[in-house]
């Protein structure tokens, strides 16, 4: 009875292993055609010293605006004409008014500033910059022209990540010491903080990675075997995308909170949706974190729940025709709800 038992139990062992074998020789006759057809793009994460910067590499890029700064990545030039990457709207002649730390404003950030003032740190990318608008039809122009008690600090900047706008928060909050903070991102900005290296303009910034007490800086490239794996299998790499996913949003939320605790203020969050998201009827939902920022205190926006019930001629009117990014009517309306908000924080 127990050499059954046994001949059994060997017989399960060696049927699983078969079938081990046979599903390990399928995926990697998948992999094999895979490699092959190449059906789609895989993703890479880049690291620290990877990539060489490229920015002021004429024959590479033909853009002007970057400006190196080592604690953030990179601001904007004082540079007059100032050029971005829309050909198009780079023929007007628009006065972009960059201040001497690098932001888009009409005044130098300091302690000094405004002692009678209400302060809002504003942080953001490329949609709070102001792509080719003048001052007056930004989001911060707009906010200014509805709240003059209060002064904004507008410290958005293209091309950045929730990473960055955690980096400029360490570096600016006390000099300027706000009584709100507002942080407005699309949701390119999660998953850019995963990235070493900017490739639309070609320059490496600070990165970070998690540890047991929340995240430090990546010095190295820390590649190995596993991650070329990673980075090379068409198998193995959807899982991996999708890991990152959840590590980029892990990331936002720590690095939110921890504003929230460093600065002590009231912090409101604004999700901007993307013109095509909103052309589409296709919001992904992932990215929202309204529970997390609900549970811990912040307040939040989510444009798309105002966008959405409006006519769709409107929502177009909202972005530049011939770009991705705000309009002067998006600015004007999208201020006049936070304007509304900030007013609540403030009051309450």
């Amino acid at each position: 009875m127990r050499l059954k038992i046994i001949w059994k139990a060997k017989n399960k062992v060696k049927l699983l292993v078969i079938n081990v074998i046979v599903l390990l020789g399928m995926l990697l006759l998948l992999e094999v055609i895979l490699q092959l057809l190449k059906p789609y793009n895989l993703y890479k994460r880049t690291y620290p010293g990877q990539i060489k910067d490229k920015t002021f590499d004429k024959q590479y890029i033909k853009v002007n605006w970057m400006k190196i700064d080592s604690s953030v990545g990179w601001v904007c030039s004082n540079a007059n004409n100032l050029k971005f990457s829309n050909i198009f709207y780079n023929q007007f002649d628009i006065k972009y008014n960059i201040n001497k730390q690098g932001y888009r404003s009409n005044f130098d950030f300091c302690d000094k500033n405004f002692p009678n003032k209400k302060k809002m740190m504003l942080l953001g990318d490329s949609f709070l910059f102001g792509w080719y608008l003048e001052y007056p039809h930004t989001l911060a122009g707009q906010l200014e022209f509805l709240d003059n008690d209060s002064r904004f600090f507008n410290f958005g900047i293209p091309g950045y990540g929730i990473d960055q706008m955690f980096m400029t928060f360490r570096k600016y909050y006390k000099l300027i010491n706000p009584d709100v903070i507002i942080l407005i991102y699309i949701d390119d900005d999660i998953p850019r903080i995963l990235e070493s290296y900017r490739f639309v303009e070609g320059l490496n910034k600070p990165s970070y990675k998690i540890n047991s007490k929340g995240f430090e800086y990546r010095y190295s490239t820390d590649y190995n075997f596993i991650i070329t794996l990673l980075h090379h299998s068409y198998i193995i790499n959807k899982f991996y995308e999708k890991y990152l996913d959840y590590l980029a949003v892990s990331f936002t939320k720590k690095m939110i909170k921890q504003i929230k605790i460093e600065s002590k203020k009231e912090i409101l969050v604004v999700r901007w949706p993307r013109k095509e998201m909103l052309s589409w009827r296709k919001i992904d939902w992932y990215y929202d974190l309204s529970e997390f920022w609900n549970s811990n205190g912040i307040h939040y926006v989510n444009l798309a729940d105002y966008f959405s019930d409006l006519p769709v001629d409107q929502i177009q009117s909202f972005y530049l025709a011939h770009d991705g990014h705000p309009s002067v009517s998006g600015n004007k309306f999208v201020a006049g709800l936070l304007n509304e908000e900030i007013n609540k924080i403030i009051n309450k």
